[in-house]
């Protein structure tokens, strides 16, 4: 009969860890710079991210992409990822969806 038995390494194990600490500390230090909000896990911002404009639905595949606001309805601007050469990037203290 044969048994067995579960190993480890305590190098790799110490090695994960301190992995796993460096990036929990650099979090608390490193901020996101872009101007695309973090949405995280809202189902509703991601896919109103991704609803194209018409103009990317032919070829947009083909064109450099960017995020940026698409238009503006009743104040409030709709952000998008965009081939759309006249995109403007989101300003502070304005509503988007």
């Amino acid at each position: 009969m044969l048994t067995r038995k579960c190993c480890f390494s305590s190098t790799a194990l110490l090695a994960g860890l301190a992995l796993v600490g460096t990036v929990v500390v650099a979090s608390f230090f490193l901020k996101y710079k872009g101007t695309m909000a973090l949405v995280s896990t809202n189902s509703r911002a991601i896919a109103a991210a991704c609803h194209a404009p018409p103009v990317d639905r032919t070829a947009g595949y083909l064109l450099p992409v960017k995020w940026g606001v698409v238009e503006y309805h009743d104040g409030v601007g709709k952000c998008t990822f965009t081939t759309a050469a006249d995109m403007m990037p989101p300003e502070d203290g304005k509503l988007y969806k």
